[in-house]
């Protein structure tokens, strides 16, 4: 299944820039403030979902009005959910808004978490340096040695997340 929405033309790395101008602009530090806060700030939601489809994951419904929904699933943890979360708003900041502007009649749009297709590996990029920016997970990261318990408590987010982070930037 694909998530629904276009892909943005923009490079990996500056989607890392775009997620970390993002935070600057909304003043989100992800040590310091709660990732559930700034989706309330944006005029976001949130709602468990009981679908089976969406049990390991999250996914957004958007309207062109600017407010959005974003589904999580109620058998995942705190650390898990912040990485669906920045993803669904790496989706919000990098693909909702180029579907409303080539479905001109749409009001709203369902965006899926499932599939690999560039979107979601764009979405995960974005929460990738939301949760985890390039220079403060490379210090702290050398400052622990990689540790990836230490990292994933750190920056508040699943050990797997974590891992994937560390193994990208040490490229």
């Amino acid at each position: 299944m694909a998530s629904g929405v276009p892909e943005s033309g923009l490079k990996f790395s500056e989607i890392e820039e775009t997620a970390e101008e993002f935070a600057r602009t909304y003043q989100f530090n992800p040590q310091r403030d709660d990732i559930r806060e700034l989706v309330e700030k944006l005029n976001g939601q949130f709602k468990l979902t009981s679908d089976p489809m969406y049990q390991d994951g999250g996914s957004m419904r958007a309207w062109r009005a600017g407010h959005f929904i974003i589904y999580l699933s109620p058998f995942t943890g705190v650390l898990r959910d912040n990485f669906t979360i920045a993803h669904e708003l790496g989706h919000l900041n990098l693909h909702v808004p180029k579907y409303f502007e080539q479905n001109p009649t749409c009001e709203e749009v369902r965006v899926n978490r499932f599939g690999n297709d560039k979107p979601e590996l764009q979405a995960n990029r974005f929460a990738a340096a939301l949760l985890m920016p390039n220079k403060a997970f490379t210090s702290i990261g050398q400052q622990t040695e990689w540790n990836i318990p230490a990292l994933s408590a750190w920056f508040s987010v699943s050990q797997s997340a974590a891992q994937y982070r560390a193994d990208f930037l040490r490229r």
